[in-house]
């Protein structure tokens, strides 16, 4: 498994409380976001995953301040996924105390379904892969996120540069 901790473009897209608004729908916010896609045809680390033995993930680091999170969605921004068909899944992790030779402990982590868009304005093409419908509790302090498309190797892909 390589696994490397990098600036790239996700997102944690959680809840800071329970609280409902007038619709009684969850308050939505968006936690943490790294950025977009450079548009200069400049790869970004790899981040593909065929199955459990066969994968190369990208991570990065965000910090969840006191008074913790429910994370309800993830994504990770890709390019140069190849001719692969729309991708329909995504693999995702959120580790702590992950650092170099020492993978940490897994928080939550899954294989689900996920929607592809693609992100205007982009060359070479990017695609937003995201996973949505989570309800992931997590307190206080440092972790690092992973969202990968699933697809064939054919179909490598590469989380963008920010």
């Amino acid at each position: 498994m390589l696994i490397r901790t990098v600036l790239c473009g996700l997102l944690a897209t959680l809840s800071t409380h329970p609280a409902l608004s007038a619709t009684g729908t969850p308050v939505i916010t968006e936690g943490w976001y790294n950025g977009d896609c450079h548009s200069s045809g400049v790869g970004g680390w790899p981040n593909w995953y065929v199955s459990n033995q066969e994968f190369v993930r990208t991570y990065d680091e965000f910090l969840v301040p006191v008074g913790g999170w429910v994370v309800t969605g993830v994504f990770s921004n890709n390019e140069f996924m190849g001719s692969v068909p729309p991708i329909t899944q995504a693999a995702w992790e959120i580790r702590s105390g992950m650092a170099s030779g020492n993978g940490g402990t897994v928080m939550a982590s899954g294989v689900n379904p996920a929607i592809q868009t693609l992100l205007a304005g982009t060359y070479p093409p990017a695609y937003r892969i995201e996973v949505t419908g989570l309800r992931i509790p997590l307190p206080a302090g440092d972790y690092v996120l992973n969202v990968t498309p699933v697809g064939t190797v054919s179909g490598q892909s590469f989380v963008c540069e920010t």
